[in-house]
């Protein structure tokens, strides 16, 4: 992905930015990674050391453009930490590296008062809609298809979110249970995928899938019947009235419990507004990928 030239270049931008001083600030740098990637880091002796193994693995991508977003992601988020002189010195290595538009940083004068004020609209929220996330985040599920051809197991699987319907049913995609990257399965393979599947909620509660009892091809959209009930999680409640379109005055927020890329469950709550609304779809800016699909739609109600 990169030569040593340019990583020698991230270890002293790294070293100039002050992201050097200590462990954590380095673990931190680390977080974005994708869990595939982070399981794969040494435990090394100091924040130097970790950091220069850390580049070493990151290195080690390919040049897909999957792969090169998660180096960009990388160093946004190490550029985004650094002090004044190692933000300089990043956005160099990036311009050379992605063509990275230029982005300027003006220290804030420590003398200057900055009063506590609403700069636009009241954007905090009470402390309950984490504790309501984190009940809403237990009925959202990882839910794994073994594919079938011929009516065979061929030894992949497809990885997407589920949510609960009713401690008895989920949601997910159509196209999840599937199993394809491109068309559709027959009807016997569909049968033994869906006979296969099962949904992991957490470490500690997976629960097989009983069959499907209905699904919206034009939606991409089916309900599956569990083959037990789930105590000790709440189905998700969904909304029963229609969304106002956003606006500049007044809008709303999609928060996503999503499993990107089949990993780790992950919410979306930064930079997650609304854009439009139709009849059928919401269109927002909440980060998402490959494995979230059906990620239940929430508003910060927690309501899908």
């Amino acid at each position: 992905m990169f030569d040593d030239a340019a990583k020698a270049a991230l270890l002293s931008a790294a070293d100039r930015g002050g992201l050097l001083e200590n462990a954590e600030r380095v673990e931190a740098m680390a977080d974005v990674l994708p869990k595939a990637l982070r399981d794969r880091r040494s435990v090394e002796p100091s924040a130097r050391a970790q950091m220069k193994a850390d580049l070493a693995l990151v290195q080690s991508l390919s040049s897909s453009e999957a792969d090169k977003a998660i180096l960009d992601r990388y160093l946004e988020r190490m550029q985004s930490a650094s002090s004044a002189a190692g933000f300089a010195a990043f956005q160099e290595v990036r311009q050379q590296l992605f063509g990275a538009r230029p982005r300027s940083f003006q220290p804030i004068d420590p003398n200057k008062q900055f009063p506590e004020r609403i700069l636009v609209r009241d954007e905090t929220l009470p402390i309950a809609f984490l504790e309501r996330g984190a009940a809403a985040s237990k009925g959202v599920g990882k839910i794994l298809v073994p594919a079938h051809q011929g009516g065979a197991a061929t030894g992949t699987t497809a990885r997407g979110t589920a949510w609960l319907l009713t401690p008895r049913h989920v949601v997910t995609c159509l196209h999840v249970i599937h199993a394809r990257d491109a068309g559709r399965a027959t009807d016997a393979d569909l049968a033994l995928q869906v006979a296969a599947s099962t949904i992991a909620f957490d470490d500690t509660t997976t629960v097989a899938v009983a069959t499907v009892v209905a699904a919206w091809e034009d939606l991409d959209v089916v309900v599956l019947a569990l083959a037990a009930d789930i105590t000790g999680r709440d189905a998700l409640p969904c909304r029963t009235s229609t969304l106002a379109k956003p606006s500049a005055d007044a809008g709303f927020y999609v928060n996503l419990i999503q499993f990107p890329r089949g990993e780790e469950k992950r919410v979306g709550l930064r930079a997650n507004a609304a854009l439009d609304v139709t009849d059928r779809d919401v269109y927002y800016f909440t980060d998402s990928e490959q494995g979230s699909s059906c990620a239940p739609c929430l508003v910060d109600a927690w309501a899908v």
